[in-house]
């Protein structure tokens, strides 16, 4: 059963995230578009290997902002920026994740 306070948080899954990009960074720069609650990466090819320090090319993630609109937000203009902001995203691909919440999604890829 989901509480009330995790309906209202919004869920974006990020896919093919830059080589020489840590975590912190992509946190770093989601910052600007809201607060995050959590954050979750993983290797797309092998799910057990995760490197600590650098990504790998076939890393994907998840990031919960704590309000919906924050997340909708970034993807809104996310689609409809010019090409100098697009050059600042550490990764080619994002989708907000529409009647999901972490406990269920998490361990799906655990």
């Amino acid at each position: 059963m989901r509480r009330k306070s995790e309906s209202r948080m919004g869920i974006l899954f990020i896919q093919n995230i830059h080589s020489k990009i840590t975590p912190v960074k992509i946190k770093n720069f989601l910052r600007k578009f809201g607060k995050i609650n959590r954050t979750f990466f993983f290797n797309t090819k092998n799910p057990e290997y995760l490197p600590s320090k650098k990504l790998s090319a076939n890393l994907a993630g998840m990031i919960e902002f704590t309000k919906k609109i924050e997340a909708k937000r970034f993807l809104t203009l996310l689609k409809s920026s010019e090409d100098h902001f697009l050059k600042e995203i550490p990764f080619k691909k994002a989708f907000y994740l529409k009647r999901s919440n972490w406990s269920t999604l998490v361990p799906l890829f655990n």
